[in-house]
Order: structure tokens, then sequence, then C-alpha cells
């Protein structure tokens, strides 16, 4: 039985070695994409271990939207053994026959891997709030499968069989009754301490809790709006958080490079969330977002309980009807699993969320 991992960020990648640890049946190639903070350094401490038979790390394809990029997509995708090894740097991968495939979201880089294996099993792992929403892996493709046909050929299938996820509970609440095997992952906790202490090693866990005297945590998000007012909005947020800087500090997103913040405590190691989680937050923290799966993990994957102060509606000209209504959705399924529900908090303009820092103590 041979398996394949992909994983292009450091959540997936936690998954990932969580289902391979506890399910290590035949061997097992990990393709990491080069998209977050400390990719490289992870996948030689983890290729350490010896857990996975190989580990690659692969260029995570930026197409954009214009006529050159929409070209060199179409070539690339008539190209699949060119382009795997273009994007693994020399690695024959397009030898590699797998059984089955793991998989948190479809790319460039998983669908080709697909196409090398129109026969394997495809497995969906969590990929965090977008996985319950469906977001994450229920997409038709239109315009790719247009593509195919224009070319006279074969879109490949990508109906997966099993979705594997921290929380089968929360996932049932929001979705419908399903056809595919929906299944619980093991359960992180601190009485594995030998898995613990794999992925503390891995992911470079620091001892220093930078979190300990610092109760609100304000969890970045890269800005993928081309419009000024996203800025602009997020400017205000910290201007009403700089009145309490004391208790504040910033968790830089994986995926942000290019940032500035002021002179605003911030965490730049960037350790996984979810181990800073399990080791460190607790229902005092207030987390404040736009609407992150950072948001969602202390309950949802440990049964912690800390405030939580969505912001999404601050920006809600940057968001369709449909995006709010979804966000919206799923935000009341994670009030129906708190216990203290008024710890779920949605601030519709700034004179709101200023007074909701105020009523939390500051």
């Amino acid at each position: 039985m041979n398996k394949c991992y992909i994983c292009n960020t450091p959540f997936q990648l936690l998954n990932a070695i969580n289902h391979y640890y506890h399910n290590k049946v035949g061997s097992a190639d990990l393709y990491i994409g080069n998209n977050f903070y400390n990719c490289n350094q992870i996948a030689t401490l983890l290729s350490q271990e010896h857990l996975f038979s190989n580990i690659y790390i692969y260029d995570f394809p930026n197409y954009k939207r214009d006529i050159i990029s929409i070209i060199q997509r179409a070539s690339d995708f008539f190209s699949v053994n060119r382009v795997l090894k273009k994007w693994t740097h020399g690695e024959d991968i397009f030898k590699k026959i797998y059984d089955e495939l793991y998989i948190s979201i479809y790319t460039p880089f998983s669908i080709a891997v697909r196409q090398i294996n129109p026969n394997a099993h495809i497995i969906f792992f969590d990929d965090g709030i977008g996985t319950y929403t469906g977001n994450a892996q229920n997409i038709d493709y239109k315009r790719r499968r247009l593509m195919y046909k224009m070319f006279k050929k074969e879109f490949p299938n990508l109906n997966y069989e099993i979705l594997y996820l921290n929380n089968v509970e929360f996932y049932n609440s929001i979705n419908k009754a399903s056809n595919k095997a929906i299944k619980q992952l093991p359960k992180i906790n601190n009485s594995e301490e030998d898995f613990l202490n794999l992925l503390n090693k891995i992911f470079a866990v620091d001892k220093q809790n930078l979190y300990n005297n610092r109760r609100i945590i304000y969890l970045t998000q890269p800005n993928y709006n081309s419009k000024n007012e996203y800025q602009l909005i997020e400017n205000v947020i910290l201007n009403q958080l700089a009145k309490y800087k004391e208790y504040v500090i910033l968790r830089i997103h994986p995926r942000q490079f290019e940032y500035n913040f002021g002179d605003f405590l911030r965490d730049e190691k960037r350790t996984l969330w979810e181990l800073i989680v399990l080791n460190n937050i607790t229902d005092n923290h207030i987390l404040v977002s736009i609407f992150s799966t950072a948001q969602f993990v202390p309950k949802v994957m440990y049964g912690i309980e800390p405030t939580v102060v969505f912001t999404y509606m601050l920006y809600k000209n940057l968001f369709t009807s449909e995006e709010i209504k979804r966000m919206s959705y799923v935000i009341t399924k994670l009030t129906e699993l708190y216990i203290d529900k008024s710890k779920i908090i949605i601030p519709h303009n700034f004179e709101s969320f200023s007074n909701t820092l105020m009523k939390l103590g500051y």
C-alpha cells in the first residue's frame, strides 16, 4: 500500500502527521508546498524522524489572472510530467504510483498528482473551517472542465471517498447527510506524550510562553483584497487595540510575509497555532480576527472556550451577501457548541467593537 500526503499549510501537515502516525499501514510519501513560513526547516526536522519514506518540497504555483498566466496554466495541465518535475526541482515523481492520495484541498499540484494516479483512492483530511463549510472539497471546476473539453482531454476524477476531521460532530451540525464516509482523526491531547514530543520537535515549539500575560490575541490574515478599504479598516481595529497594547499580542499568519503592525508585541516565530492552543490558551483569552480557522480551533479541537470576537461585519462591504450569510451560519454552529454562548461576539460597527473591548474588562 503506497500512500501520498499533499500539504500546503502547517495545519494540513499536522493532520497528515497525525493520521499517518496512528495509521501506519504501508509506506507513505509526503509532499509539502513551499507556501508558508519555516517550511524547509519543518521538513528537515520531520525527515529526521523517518516517519515518511520520502519528503519532497514543491514550489507552489502562483498563477495570476492575466492572459499569460492562463496560457501557462493550460500548458501545465497538459504537460503533467514536465510540470511535476519542474515544481519538485527535478524529482521524477511522475514515475511513482500511489494507491491512496491524501489531500486537504485541490491545487494545481494535487490535481497533477491525481492525473498520473487516476486509479488511486482519494481521501480528504481537515483543512480548517473551509472543510466544514464544504468550500475546500466541493468544487465543480467548471472552467477547468471546459478547458479540458476544448482540448479533447478527459478531466480527472476528483471525487473523494473519505473525509477525516478533527470534529465530526461540528461538521455534521453544519452539513446535511452525506454519502461520503466521515471519520474522526485521532484526538490530540496531553496524554499521548511520545506523539506530543514528536510534534513539539517537528514544529520547533518554544517553551517560552508569549501568551501568559497577553489575554488579547489579534490573529492577522493575509490581505488578498485589492481594495484599499481592507487596510483602512484593519488600521482602525489596530488603533482601538493600541489603547490596550500591554494586554495584546499579534499572532502573524504563517502565509503572511509582508506586514507593518507598528510596535505591538508580535509572535513572529509562528509556531503551530494548534500546539500553542493545546499548551497555552485558556478560557480567559480573547481571540480577535475577521473569520479565521484559528478562532475555531480551541473549542473544536480541545473544548477550550476563549472569548471570540469576529470582525467580519466591519469589513462587510468587501464580502458578498452569500459570504456573510455563510460566515454567520457557521458562527451560529460554533455558538451552539459553547457552554457560555455570550463569549461569541460579532461587532457590527467600530463603536460596538470599542465597547466590546471595554466590556471585556479593558
